[in-house]
């Protein structure tokens, strides 16, 4: 599992939508690190990723198989 963490690293990354598609499509799912832990997109559906938006309090995003 991959994670950006805003708060860890003291700075934001600049992750674009393209590239969480791509992570989508190869397999991997996307979850936003809110207290309940979001699925942000489920694996193999980039479409999950249309229309989406980030919650204010997540700093942290997380790209796993």
């Amino acid at each position: 599992m991959q994670t950006f963490s805003a708060r860890k690293e003291g700075r934001a990354k600049v992750i674009y939508p393209y590239e969480l598609a791509l992570y989508a499509v190869q397999g991997h799912e996307v979850w936003q690190d809110t207290p309940e832990e979001k699925v942000v997109a489920r694996a193999g559906h980039p479409e999950d990723l249309v229309g989406i938006a980030f919650e204010d309090n997540s700093c942290t995003l997380k790209i796993g198989g």
